[in-house]
C-alpha cells in the first residue's frame, strides 16, 4: 500500500508509513476483505441451498416412481387373478395323485405352445384341464389302458415310446360321455358368469362376472365352482348353468 501523504510504498499490514510515519488508512483494504468474505459466504449458502433442493427433488421422484409401480403392479395382479386364474385341483389322496402323475408322464402337454413339455410337470391352463380329466378317470376306477386311450383320443400328445391298445377304442368309460364333444371350456366362463347375479346378497354388485367379493356363496366361491366343473371336461354350458342355479341360485330371469 502507498502512503497518501508522501507516496512511499509500505507493506500491506503496516500501520504507519515507514518513510514519514503517517498513520496508514486500512478502510479500503478492510472493505475489500469484507466484500470478499461476504461473497464467499453467499456462494456457500447458495451451493448449500441448491444441494438441499436437489435432495428433495430426488426423493420426491423416487417416492412417486414407487407409488406408480405399486399401483400398476396391484392392478395387473388383480386383473390376472380375476380373468386368468384356473384351479389346480388335487384330491388329497396320495394314491390318486401318484396315479395321475404316472399317467400324465406318458404324455406331452397338448396345448401346442409349451414346447412339448412333459404333462406331469407342465402347469399351463391346458395341462391343468388335461390332468383333471385324467384325475376324474382315475377316481372312477378306470383302467390304465382305458385312460391312456381316452386321453390320447381327446388330447393327443402321447409319447412315442408309449403304446395304446387300439382294441379299447370303443370301450365304455366310467364317466359321462354323452356331452364330451359339447363340454364347456374355459372360453365359456364369461358366458356362464353372465347368466348369474352375485348370490351372496351382501356386496350390492348385480353382475357375477363383475363381482370379486369373498363372502359366503359370493363371487369367488361361485366362480371357483364353475371353473372346477369346466375343468372336469364332462359338462356342457347348460349343464353347468343348471348346477350353479341349483347349488347357489342367482340365475337371471
Amino acid at each position: 500500500m502507498y502512503c497518501k501523504k508522501c507516496g512511499a510504498p509500505n507493506k500491506n499490514d503496516a500501520n504507519f508509513c515507514e518513510s514519514c510515519g503517517t498513520q496508514l488508512s486500512k478502510s479500503k483494504t478492510a472493505h475489500n476483505n469484507k466484500k470478499r468474505t461476504g461473497a464467499r459466504f453467499q456462494n456457500t449458502k447458495s451451493d448449500r441451498s441448491i444441494s438441499v433442493k436437489s435432495l428433495w427433488v430426488g426423493a420426491v421422484v423416487i417416492i412417486a416412481g414407487l407409488l406408480i409401480y405399486s399401483i400398476i403392479n396391484t392392478n395387473s395382479s388383480r386383473d390376472y387373478t380375476a380373468s386368468n386364474a384356473i384351479n389346480n385341483f388335487n384330491t388329497g389322496s396320495p394314491a390318486v395323485e401318484a396315479k395321475v402323475y404316472e399317467i400324465a408322464s406318458k404324455f406331452v402337454c397338448g396345448c401346442g405352445s409349451c414346447g412339448e413339455e412333459s404333462l406331469e410337470v407342465c402347469d399351463c391352463n391346458f395341462a391343468i384341464q388335461e390332468k383333471q380329466f385324467i384325475r376324474t378317470l382315475v377316481q372312477n376306477s378306470t383302467s390304465d389302458a382305458e385312460i391312456l386311450n381316452a386321453v390320447s383320443k381327446k388330447y393327443g400328445g402321447i409319447k412315442s415310446d408309449i403304446s395304446v391298445d387300439k382294441s379299447l377304442k370303443s370301450s365304455p368309460f366310467n364317466t359321462p360321455r354323452s356331452n364330451i364333444k359339447l363340454a364347456a371350456t374355459f372360453n365359456d366362463r364369461v358366458e356362464i358368469y353372465s347368466q348369474f347375479e352375485c348370490p351372496c346378497g351382501q356386496c350390492g354388485v348385480d353382475e357375477l362376472k363383475d363381482c370379486t367379493c369373498n363372502h359366503k356363496n359370493g363371487a369367488i366361491e361361485v366362480k371357483s365352482f364353475i371353473d372346477s366343473q369346466i375343468a372336469l371336461n364332462l359338462y356342457s354350458v347348460d349343464e353347468i348353468v343348471s348346477q350353479v342355479a341349483s347349488k347357489y341360485g342367482g340365475k337371471k330371469l
